[in-house]
């Protein structure tokens, strides 16, 4: 395990790297919070061993279906190397996006037409790609990353309820009706305490270039979680599943190395699916008494 001692994230006040910023100074790391549209070699920046990228204009609102806000991104990425380049960093953490498969699957399958927020998806799966090649160049140790579904609460922080079991568990504690499809295809959740903490053991015990998949090591039909939400929640609505014709592609896990985490380090989450519903509809149902939510 590398020693590290201090971290650069971007995107600090997003959803993941909020939380990430979290995780990190609870171990006792010196955490440096960079804008991407402001590279300079200030002293602050200095001695990092570490830079996490979680920084990304469009993951849920509008500029997702933006195809030149993510070529923005792309750009701001491959910058971004450069400057950690020049100041020594030695790891750069990149968190890739499940989507990335989506696409790639709906692509191969002729999918037609794709939806516009197929922008989002390809600018990761681009990025990724070339920031591999231009860690070399920079002799930086690459760290790619391939996040699952992160659910959980965060106070005040954009997009939160864009994320689909924060957004059923919101409308399931304001008695709202939710429709969905069959929901037969795979999928897999992770509590988003769980998700930074892997994401951390990544950077000091990750081996460099290696796909961390950052999530669960079995993955079950949504229809399950969504019942298993409706079991605690108890909604006065029912869920509504079979009510939309489901027109995406299925990800059926096989391409992922689900087992990575939990073979190099040891990981397991420490929140159940069950456990994180029922945190999440606490702290949602707190802030809105405070009117802070």
């Amino acid at each position: 395990m590398d020693k590290i001692k201090k971290a650069i994230v971007t995107g600090a006040t997003g959803f993941l790297g909020g939380a990430l910023v979290e995780e990190l100074l609870d171990n006792e790391y010196e955490v440096v919070k960079l804008n991407v549209s402001k590279l300079e070699y200030d002293d602050i920046y200095h001695d990092s061993d570490v830079l996490f990228h979680f920084a990304w204009a469009g993951v849920t609102d509008d500029y997702s279906i933006s195809w030149d806000k993510q070529l923005e991104n792309i750009r701001y990425s491959c910058e971004l190397m450069e400057w950690a380049a020049g100041l020594g960093i030695k790891k750069f953490v990149y968190p890739g996006s499940i989507m990335e498969y989506e696409h790639g699957k709906a692509y191969y399958h002729g999918i037609h037409p794709l939806p516009a927020r197929h922008y989002y998806h390809v600018a990761k799966h681009s990025a990724r790609h070339l920031l591999r090649v231009h860690a070399d160049q920079n002799n930086i140790a690459f760290f790619p990353l391939t996040i699952s579904n992160v659910y959980g609460y965060r106070e005040n922080c954009k997009g939160m309820l864009n994320r689909m079991i924060n957004k059923t568990i919101n409308r399931m504690i304001n008695n709202e009706k939710s429709s969905f499809t069959a929901a037969e295809q795979k999928y897999d959740f992770i509590y988003i305490n769980d998700a930074v903490r892997a994401i951390r053991l990544v950077a000091e015990q990750g081996k460099p270039y290696k796909e961390y998949y950052i999530g669960n090591r079995n993955q079950h039909q949504l229809k399950e979680f969504l019942f298993e939400a409706e079991r605690i929640l108890k909604p006065k609505h029912p869920l509504g599943i079979g009510e939309i014709e489901y027109e995406g592609v299925s990800l059926d896990y096989s391409e992922f190395d689900t087992n990575s985490l939990y073979e190099d380090f040891g990981f397991e989450p420490q929140i159940s699916f069950a456990e994180g519903v029922a945190i999440t509809a606490e702290k949602m149902m707190s802030a809105k008494k405070e009117h802070a939510f």
